[in-house]
């Protein structure tokens, strides 16, 4: 990284390794979520290797950097100071450790989902159900394709959910995905079920993220930070904030009261 490079992405305590912690999030955030949950070993020992760290413990390494990267969302500025062509320059290096903050809050975020078992069975052993002396028979309710069960897929059938147990129990499928029009020979699938954590089991990294999410002065300075980034007049959707949400909202069994 070259120094006018180093100038532009150092925060405004000159501090090029907080800077370095957030660079790195934003990359390890574009990974899909599962691929975040195989290389965790990995991802943690890039910690060992990149935060200095005061404790062995990767864990406390994770949360020192988690709290690194909270508390800079709290570096908020006035609500009437926005983005112009004039100030372009100044507001976009004042703005980028925060940016930054969002898209390390939201990896942080996806790697503390609990950790699922899989395993993985032939299409025979799920589907078919074999008899001794007769032939295999499949299910009628799991043949591949177009089904009247499975006619919500499309736009013009879909019907969204009512209630709450009603969207829980919805599989949204992509007509494109294999498997849709055809079964593939082997198929992966979770064992164990969703286990969402309480205030009592979870870790202390989560812990961390969870105690800042139910801060009612937090979340509003992350909505303000949120409302910073838009254009007057435009709203722009934010896959980084999208997950952020979503992730601390479905792992954990109490909802953020300040988000109604």
């Amino acid at each position: 990284m070259n120094n006018s490079l180093t100038t532009m992405l150092m925060d405004q305590r000159d501090d090029i390794e907080f800077t370095w912690h957030l660079i790195l999030f934003s990359e390890l955030v574009c990974a899909r979520g599962d691929t975040l949950l195989i290389y965790k070993q990995m991802i943690m020992s890039v910690f060992l290797r990149c935060i200095h760290v005061v404790h062995k413990d990767a864990y406390e390494a994770i949360a020192m950097a988690a709290k690194n990267l909270l508390k800079s969302l709290s570096d908020l500025y006035p609500i009437d100071y926005r983005l112009s062509v004039e100030n372009i320059e100044e507001p976009f290096i004042d703005f980028l450790p925060i940016r930054y903050a969002v898209i390390g809050v939201t990896a942080l975020c996806r790697l503390q989902k609990p950790p699922r078992i899989y395993m993985e069975k032939s299409i025979d052993e799920i589907l078919r159900h074999v008899r001794q002396h007769s032939p295999i028979i499949i299910d009628e309710k799991c043949y591949p394709g177009d089904r009247e069960d499975n006619l919500w897929v499309t736009i013009n059938n879909y019907k969204p959910p009512d209630i709450q147990i009603e969207w829980e129990q919805t599989c949204f499928l992509d007509k494109p995905f294999h498997g849709y029009y055809k079964w593939p020979n082997v198929i992966k699938y979770c064992m164990n079920k969703r286990v969402r954590y309480t205030r009592d089991t979870m870790p202390e990294q989560v812990a961390i993220l969870y105690d800042r999410f139910i801060d009612k002065n937090f979340v509003i300075q992350l909505a303000q930070s949120s409302i910073f980034e838009e254009d007057e007049g435009d709203i722009d959707f934010s896959k980084n904030r999208f997950q952020m949400y979503k992730v601390r909202i479905t792992n954990m069994d109490r909802r953020v009261p300040f988000f109604t």
